[in-house]
């Protein structure tokens, strides 16, 4: 009656452990997976039992994403933009690929039937509606400025602008929030800015719209 007595029996350690991984990509706000509903981006773990009586587990990797269908949006009667920023752009003619015209912006040059085809940053893609073109005539066939170049990009600390005419330049982030704006523009410093993805909007001397160019901001 002096002393308690304890038995604890121990399993062996398990000689069949299983693990695997699932990397799952998604334009939705929700997963499900073996019944149990993600909600939010990250990564997670499920543990089964397998046939040896030992742990299977399941790592899921979860990128979770959603896109605004985008409107099409008209800017100097002759150019074709969207109601929001996106990460990707294909505009397309009369239903056929523009080859090239993969800017946020497109100049109109011929009367037909327009729709853009865009992507976020996760991959996420949709589709604008229709948007038929009547009112182009042969004096908008041109574009107000013949060349523009930028370089270097991606770039450290300045990216140089060489154009056929006079242009003016504002800097957006990838939201569309203006981050600074130059008149006759040929250097844009970029020593400040956070690394990163940024959007040049190039206009004439006239002020129109004539392309949009993504740059990065490097280390």
């Amino acid at each position: 009656g002096a002393y308690d007595i304890y038995t604890i029996k121990i399993n062996q350690l398990c000689p069949d452990t299983s693990s695997s991984v699932v990397n799952i990509k998604l334009c939705d706000n929700h997963f499900i997976l073996n019944c149990r509903n993600y909600t939010e981006s990250g990564t997670y773990t499920q543990v089964f039992q397998n046939a040896s009586g030992c742990d299977s587990i399941l790592t899921l990797t979860l990128s979770l994403g959603s896109i605004e269908k985008p409107v099409i949006t008209v800017h100097n009667d002759f150019q074709l933009g969207t109601h929001l920023s996106y990460y990707t752009y294909q505009w397309f003619f009369n239903g056929k690929m523009i080859a090239g015209q993969t800017d946020s912006v497109l100049l109109v040059k011929e009367n037909g039937d327009y729709f853009v085809v865009v992507t976020t940053e996760n991959g996420c893609i949709d589709t604008s509606e229709i948007y038929k073109v009547t009112n182009v005539t042969s004096i908008h066939n041109t574009e107000p400025v013949s060349y523009v170049k930028i370089y270097p990009n991606p770039s450290k600390n300045q990216i140089y602008v060489e154009a056929s005419a006079e242009i003016n330049i504002v800097v957006t982030n990838i939201a569309g929030k203006e981050i600074m704006s130059m008149d006759n523009a040929t250097v844009v410093p970029v020593t400040e800015l956070t690394d990163g993805i940024y959007f040049l909007r190039i206009y004439d001397g006239e002020n129109r719209l004539i392309k949009v160019e993504k740059v990065i901001k490097m280390k």
